[in-house]
């Protein structure tokens, strides 16, 4: 995955709080602290390719497609 992808998850601001906010623009996850949210931001997006790529890998396996 490269830099330049979309990610999923991203950040928002509403009022005194952030978000984080999916693809669709739903809130996921609020806080007032930036910092926890960005980190939780990370971390979505890391399991989020990992994912994305494991069932990438194993949709290419031919011995699991039996």
């Amino acid at each position: 995955m490269s830099d330049d992808e979309t990610k999923p998850y991203t950040l928002a601001q509403r009022d005194d709080r952030y978000a984080v906010l999916n693809s669709r623009g739903e809130s996921v996850l609020e806080s007032r602290d930036r910092t926890t949210i960005e980190h939780y931001i990370d971390l979505m997006n890391r399991a989020y390719f990992s994912g994305y790529k494991a069932g990438y890998r194993a949709g290419k396996d031919p011995s699991r497609n039996a």
